[in-house]
């Protein structure tokens, strides 16, 4: 469906930016400026409702591809990236909560930055080639 396409490609689009440009961490530890120049970006709520969104469209997304394609390959990039763009904001919430994280977490923080150039990736090839086969 083409509202999942669309949304699929905006919250791959804004998690990528978010990790490789506005918010980049030092081995996903602190701010890589130690001050937050944009502290929306680290507010539980933001994080909150990314997660939720980013997670509902790759699920969705996994569930009713775009055109005929074969339903595991059609979208398994942007899907790969939209789950794993929420595990790291989810991971990201329960820290601005104050929660106790996992260890999963902390592996998955320090490739945030790789995570986020794969969502840019994705959403980007997803926009020009919404028809192929392995996008």
């Amino acid at each position: 469906m083409l509202p999942f396409y669309f949304l699929s490609i905006t919250t791959n689009l804004i998690m990528g930016l978010i990790l490789v440009f506005f918010d980049k961490t030092v081995r996903g530890d602190e701010p890589a400026d130690r001050e937050n120049r944009y502290p929306v970006l680290r507010d539980a709520t933001f994080l909150l409702l990314l997660t939720i969104f980013s997670g509902f469209t790759a699920i969705s997304k996994m569930l009713s591809p775009i055109g005929t394609n074969i339903v595991i390959l059609g979208d398994f990039l942007p899907v790969v990236a939209g789950l794993a763009g929420s595990i790291v904001f989810l991971g990201r919430y329960l820290e601005s909560i104050s929660a106790s994280l996992p260890d999963f977490f902390g592996l998955v923080k320090n490739y945030d930055e790789i995570i986020g150039y794969v969502c840019l990736a994705s959403s980007v090839l997803h926009l020009l080639f919404s028809k192929a086969i392995f996008l």
